[in-house]
């Protein structure tokens, strides 16, 4: 009997040992097909077009004591993800370009258009300007920010300085960027 009981014991290790060692437990599995992942967009328009911009400032007449408005560009980001605008003057070429040029001697003022109305940047003429980077603002997905740019000439330069810039021309470029929001 001893030995029937210690067969017993013997074939129950035997089986607990088999059964723990297949790891049969019951199992399921479902596939989810065609996951994707898509890149947000940032994308600048001004005033509707993405390229291909000519002129959106202008001013004639200029003279000493001037304050005038040069025009407006509409800056709209027609991407998908939030941007803050930044705008930056490149080539500026003036006519007859000395020393005391009308680069040195006019400022461009970049407001915005709407309320509340703001002043961007700090008042330096265009040749120091150039390259500068000035800060607009925050333009979300599908937005729109309106900017102005007054031609400034102001008149704490003596008159020989500015006597020297009359029937000068201006021209520079403005370079507007939207970098993406971290």
């Amino acid at each position: 009997m001893k030995k029937i009981a210690i067969s017993f014991v013997a074939i129950a290790v035997i089986l607990s040992l088999s059964v723990g060692a297949t790891g049969a437990y019951f199992t399921s599995q479902v596939t989810a097909t065609g996951n994707t992942f898509a890149s947000g967009t940032i994308e600048l328009t001004v005033n509707s077009k993405s390229s291909g911009v000519s002129r959106v400032y202008m001013v004639s007449g200029l003279h000493p004591g001037s304050w005038d408005l040069a025009g407006q560009a509409i800056l709209k980001n027609i991407g998908t993800l939030n941007g803050h605008a930044w705008v930056e003057i490149k080539d500026v070429d003036v006519s007859g370009g000395d020393r005391h040029s009308l680069g040195n001697l006019v400022w461009a003022s970049f407001q915005l258009n709407q309320s509340p109305w703001t002043r961007y940047g700090t008042f330096i003429s265009l040749n120091n300007a150039q390259g500068v980077k000035t800060d607009l603002q925050n333009i979300n997905a599908g937005q729109s920010l309106p900017i102005v740019v007054y031609a400034v000439w102001p008149t704490t330069n003596p008159d020989w300085v500015d006597n020297q810039a009359q029937g000068q021309t201006l021209t520079f470029d403005v370079v507007f960027h939207l970098d993406q929001i971290h």
